[in-house]
């Protein structure tokens, strides 16, 4: 790798790192093992190395165990989409698309600004869809 090469990596990483993305690296031992999980903002994205509807299952129980009422639960073949409401009255939406029958991209989104407490709870929801494996 030449020197123009590195540098384009490295102020490429920065910028995205000021752009309000961050990385977190998944459990060990989840279906996500080796895979990242990435903030966009305020949206939590990763993938699960499950069927779309296992993770559809995991993300609507992981939601009913933390007491996130689902106001909206659409699936289809290809995506689904769980709304609902926290304890802090915040939009809670996951939303799941199919990659192939053995993996789904995860986005989870919680309110409209990105800080601690909103990627904290995202990464919970995560969690608890992981531990349904």
């Amino acid at each position: 790798m030449n020197l123009t090469k590195s540098s384009f990596i490295i102020v490429g990483l920065g910028a995205a790192l000021v752009a309000g993305c961050s990385w977190l690296p998944a459990h060990n031992d989840s279906p996500t093992a080796g895979a990242a999980v990435i903030f966009v903002n305020n949206t939590l994205e990763s993938n699960d190395g499950r069927s779309l509807t296992d993770v559809w299952a995991a993300a609507s129980a992981a939601l009913q165990e933390l007491k996130i009422p689902v106001s909206m639960n659409n699936k289809d073949l290809k995506q689904a989409r769980l709304e609902g409401a926290d304890a802090r009255n915040q939009e809670v939406v996951v939303q799941l698309f199919q990659r192939n029958r053995f993996q789904t991209a995860v986005e989870i989104t919680i309110g409209t600004v990105a800080d601690t407490d909103n990627r904290a709870e995202a990464q919970d929801i995560l969690q608890k869809m992981l531990a349904r494996h």
